[in-house]
């Protein structure tokens, strides 16, 4: 039984699509591999982002954290930092200790001892007397109360 030209020509037509049709099929199933970046960023921490379909061992998705979140150019956290850094900066000293020496008065505030006229960390010392602690910082002056550890 022989074949007519119209025929073998359709078998051979088949015959190529299903050979490139296989190839495609299989190569769909398969995990593609995961294709890490390592960049550093605009602070100087290293930072990896993963791209692909990549998995570990087990088959599952592996995650890699980003140390830093910069959408659009610009960081939603950095409103928070600037915040926290003012409220850093416009903490209020805490007096830790006043003594005596050599009939001299010393006042400890944030572990730096002062006198009386001194300035460290932009608090000046005005005055100290006996409990309270007479300060000034930024052209404002407050006092530091000294209260005994619980």
């Amino acid at each position: 039984m022989a074949l007519k030209k119209s025929e073998q020509k359709m078998l051979i037509a088949l015959g190529v699509v299903i050979a490139i049709a296989i190839p495609v099929w299989l190569s769909m199933n398969k995990k593609k591999p995961a294709i890490v970046t390592k960049t550093v960023d605009k602070i100087g921490k290293t930072v990896e982002k993963i791209t692909g379909e990549g998995s570990d061992s087990q088959g599952e998705k592996r995650i890699i954290p980003v140390q830093r979140y910069d959408a659009w150019g610009r960081d939603p956290f950095a409103d928070i930092r600037v915040a926290n850094q003012r409220a850093a900066e416009n903490a209020r000293p805490k007096l830790k200790g006043i003594l005596w020496m050599n009939g001299k008065p010393y006042v400890m505030i944030d572990d730096v001892v002062l006198e009386e006229g001194q300035e460290k960390k932009g608090i000046r010392i005005e005055k100290i007397d006996g409990r309270k602690v007479f300060c000034r910082k930024g052209g404002q002056s407050f006092t530091l109360q000294w209260s005994e550890p619980k």
